[in-house]
């Protein structure tokens, strides 16, 4: 589609893509963002996808990502266990 301009529109163009493509895109994204970002959490309801859970850390230092490891892990845990 071209505008008024004759130039090529693309912001116009929508491609339909499903919810691994969307945690991927998401994924990539907050990799480019962040120095840490965690595996995603999907939670769902009975199958179907609600949102993803991220955990990203701005601090690019090993203990700042030792930390962050040891923060979702315990989430994650917890999360689990109910």
């Amino acid at each position: 589609m071209q505008d008024m301009f004759e130039t090529e529109d693309n912001y116009n163009q929508t491609e339909r893509i499903d919810a691994e493509g969307v945690q991927s895109w998401v994924t990539n994204r907050l990799k480019f963002l962040f120095p840490y970002v965690a595996e995603p959490k999907l939670l769902d309801n009975n199958g179907r996808p609600l949102f993803l859970f991220y955990f990203a850390v701005s601090n690019n230092s090993p203990k700042a990502r030792q930390l962050a490891d040891k923060v979702i892990q315990s989430v994650m845990q917890q999360r689990t266990m109910k």
